[in-house]
């Protein structure tokens, strides 16, 4: 490669050529290829007389810039982003803490993926500070909300939660999550509800009680194999769940169904209720309709044809409610229930607030009347003025029962003024 004086120009007479020079351009856009391209961009085999023209070059050359931050963004996902079968540095230092900390002696295999979580086998250890068994199943909720992305809906009208859900960023959604399965699991015991105990909680990282035998977890009620007797029992017990689960609990689950059940010595197990909600939820009774839907469509499928009630039937049978209509018009027909029911529910938020105001107002114009007498009876100290807070209003003077029908009045103070004698 010959060498270019500052004209930009090398030789002289016939030999003279410049640095513009088609050919010469072409081996040193080779060069640059191959000596200064990142090694993952593959360039393959180039011989001496492969030349690249500079249009060539530069494209070649923005390619390899967008790839690099594509590369960089990619890594930066996977090491924030709990993987399906990865985990990120922060997952990994809270298993690495229980450890070192005695609450587990062992982390074993993968139990179950799904799209929200990863369920892992581990061994309790023995701690004064925690009560652990002896198994674990370990549930590290994922980081990343691309696999499930509706979660907001799920929290923004949940009591517990509506406050602490705005602004925040998706690590910290995934914590209320897990958050969240903890009080609805804690509900569920509180009923009497076969399902997982809940033992600890940190961050995004729930350790529950292990539901199986041997360390061999228990299986999904999709995968079980069972006899016409025990799918007939298991579809009794599925309908007294949910039933259970709304009037004991006040929760719908919201996606019940034979993926989060488990069976195990003919009990059905309910797993996965993070996502379940109150009867007060603007879509609550369209959740519930569609986890019948769930029971209804599985159970039919495995030969209980003749026994098993269909959506509309199982709905009003959970419920006891009484609609008649069917398909879409019994859609209708819920969703005009829920949104009387959200009604409802605001209009006592409203009396509520009415009530905290009534009395409000009523103790300011009591505080003014106090003023007012202070200054017109300076004469009368020993004289007792009654408020009475009964008013026409229905909702006031049934508030005012359990409140003392009159206030008395605090003695005025007033100054005794000196009579000055010259």
């Amino acid at each position: 490669m010959p060498t270019f004086n500052r004209r930009g120009t090398s030789g002289k007479g016939a030999s003279l050529v410049t640095k513009h020079n088609a050919e010469l351009c072409g081996k040193r856009n080779v060069a640059r290829v191959m000596n200064t391209f990142p090694p993952e961009f593959e360039t393959g085999n180039v011989l001496n007389n492969i030349k690249l023209s500079n249009r060539v070059y530069n494209q070649l050359k923005l390619h390899s810039y967008a790839e690099e931050k594509r590369m960089n963004r990619l890594h930066d996902k996977v090491e924030k982003a709990t993987a399906s079968l990865a985990f990120d540095p922060k997952t990994r230092l809270i298993l690495y803490k229980s450890l070192n900390s005695c609450i587990l002696d062992e982390i074993g295999s993968i139990i179950a993926t799904g799209k929200e979580s990863i369920v892992l086998y581990g061994k309790g250890g023995q701690t004064d500070l925690h009560k652990i068994p002896s198994e674990v199943a370990i549930k590290i909720f994922k980081t990343s909300l691309n696999e499930f992305h509706t979660r907001n809906q799920y929290l923004r009208e949940d009591h517990r939660f509506k406050n602490r859900c705005k602004g925040l960023n998706p690590r910290k959604i995934v914590k209320l999550w897990a958050e969240k399965e903890m009080f609805n699991l804690q509900r569920l015991q509180r009923a009497g509800i076969p399902c997982p105990t809940p033992v600890l909680l940190k961050k995004h990282v729930l350790f529950l009680s292990f539901i199986g035998k041997d360390s061999v977890p228990a299986q999904r009620l999709r995968d079980a194999v069972l006899t016409p007797e025990e799918l007939a029992n298991a579809y009794k017990q599925c309908l007294n769940l949910l039933k259970q689960i709304y009037h004991e609990c006040k929760l719908i689950h919201a996606d019940f169904s034979e993926y989060n059940l488990l069976w195990l010595d003919n009990i059905v197990y309910v797993i996965d209720v993070a996502q379940s909600v109150e009867p007060h939820h603007p879509n609550a009774y369209t959740f519930l309709l569609r986890d019948c839907t769930n029971v209804s469509t599985y159970f039919s499928r495995r030969t209980l044809n003749d026994y098993v009630l269909s959506p509309e039937e199982t709905f009003n049978h959970v419920t006891g409610l009484g609609f008649e209509k069917r398909g879409q018009e019994f859609l209708n027909e819920i969703q005009a229930y829920e949104k009387n029911v959200r009604l409802q529910s605001e209009a006592i938020k409203e009396k509520d607030n009415f009530s905290f105001e009534y009395f409000f107002n009523q103790t300011k114009e009591l505080h003014a009347d106090d003023s007012s007498s202070d200054e017109d009876d300076d004469n009368d100290d020993d004289d007792e003025d009654y408020t009475d807070l009964t008013s026409g209003d229905e909702y006031a003077a049934t508030l005012s029962k359990s409140l003392p029908s009159k206030i008395m009045k605090s003695p005025s103070r007033k100054t005794k003024l000196s009579k000055h004698t010259p």
